[in-house]
Order: C-alpha cells, then sequence, then structure tokens
C-alpha cells in the first residue's frame, strides 16, 4: 500500500519498467502515476459530470522527481538524460516491498512467524534507543537537533556524500523490511513511528544534507 506520493511514483515507475520501458520519460511517468492514483496526481478543478478526474497534474509529477527531491534523494529514480529517467535497483526493491506490504494488509490471516535478519535487527534496536527517537516519541520534535539525526542514521557531520546516501538506504530499507516483517504486530507501530522519524528528519535537515552532498571526493 502507498503511503505517500514518492511510494506512488516508485509504483507508477515500476509498472512503466515491466512494460518494457526501462528508460523513460517524465511525461510517461506522469500518464502512469494518474491512472494509478488519481486521487493525488490529476488536476484541480478538471472533473467530468460524475466528479473524475479529467486530467493529469504534470507539474506535481515534475516537482517530486526534481534535482534532490526524495524519490532522487534516496536512489528511486536515475536521470539518463533531457526528461529521461530510469527505475534504479533500489527503485525496483521499494517496489517489491510496497507491494509485499499491500499483500501483508489485505491477507485475513494471522501473521506469521516472520523475522528479520540478524543485522536488520540490530540496527532496528540501535535506532529504538537514540535521542531522536525519544524526543520524537515525547512530542519535543522541535528539540531534535542535526546531531540527533546523524546519530539515527549512523553518520557524522563530516560523513561525506558516500556514506551519508549509504546510511540513509540503509535506514530506510532496514525500517522498510521492519515495516513488512512486523505487520499485524504491536511493533509495526514503532517501526511506522520511526519511518515517519526518518522523513521528517530528510526534510528539516535538507541544507545540512546538502552540505555533505558535495563532499563526493572525499574518503572514498
Amino acid at each position: 500500500m502507498a503511503r505517500n506520493a514518492v511510494d506512488m511514483l516508485v509504483l507508477a515507475a515500476a509498472g512503466v519498467h515491466e512494460s518494457g520501458k526501462v528508460t523513460f520519460t517524465a511525461e510517461d511517468l506522469v500518464v502512469a502515476v494518474w491512472k494509478m492514483f488519481p486521487e493525488t496526481f490529476s488536476l484541480r478543478g478538471y472533473v467530468d459530470g460524475q466528479s473524475k478526474p479529467l486530467y493529469p497534474d504534470s507539474n506535481r509529477v515534475y516537482m517530486e522527481i526534481m534535482g534532490t527531491k526524495p524519490i532522487r534523494k534516496r536512489g528511486y529514480l536515475a536521470k539518463t538524460g533531457e526528461k529521461t529517467y530510469r527505475l534504479t535497483d533500489a527503485g525496483q526493491s521499494r517496489a517489491k516491498e510496497i507491494q509485499g506490504y499491500s499483500t501483508i494488509r489485505s491477507s485475513a490471516r494471522a501473521p506469521d512467524n516472520r523475522s528479520l535478519p540478524r543485522n536488520q535487527e540490530a540496527i532496528l534496536d540501535r535506532l529504538s534507543r537514540c535521542s531522536a527517537v525519544s524526543k520524537f516519541s515525547a512530542g519535543q520534535q522541535e528539540q531534535i537537533t542535526f546531531f540527533d539525526a546523524c546519530v539515527f542514521w549512523g553518520i557524522s557531520p563530516r560523513s561525506n556524500a558516500k556514506e551519508l546516501w549509504e546510511h540513509l538506504a540503509r535506514t530506510r530499507d532496514t525500517l522498510s523490511q521492519a515495516e513488512i516483517a512486523y505487520a499485524g504486530s504491536g511493533k509495526v507501530k514503532v517501526v511506522l513511528r520511526m519511518l515517519e522519524l526518518h522523513e521528517l528528519l530528510c526534510t528539516r535537515f535538507e541544507p545540512e544534507i546538502k552540505m555533505i552532498e558535495k563532499r563526493k571526493d572525499e574518503r572514498k
């Protein structure tokens, strides 16, 4: 089940990819995501007599896939040319995760004994003990510092771009896998809270993230 615009775009891009277009245009993605999620990607104010959306909001899609927006920042979508893109391996994995979670949620059977690999359990345990999580859970979001965010991601303010994206991807992947593994149990609420925190930190500290991105040639 797609929870946000990024996941919706990933699913749409996966659909285009599976249709045979390994490289596709921004317009291909506009049409695909509108057909899948018209309630989110339709042009407001343009509906037919049955209140059915008539046109896609192309600007919304363009804004979501530009520069350092989340779908590119997380490595799900890569630019291959002027207004042309491809779904990366990480994007394909994320699409499978979303689809897998949707299947689990829609199933009526009781949860089985799914579990995380030991290394991901260790990462999850470390995340749960971070000060950023404690402050977020206590409703003290404004008191979360960039240093708190760095500890949560397992980096330092002086990390380079490669380290940053490796750790951001590892954090996001671990939480996504945990969301699937713990679906239907009490643990999933904690995981969803940390996923929400991760998104918040990426947005709030975007200027600091951009500064680290500039260190592409350091300590490779």
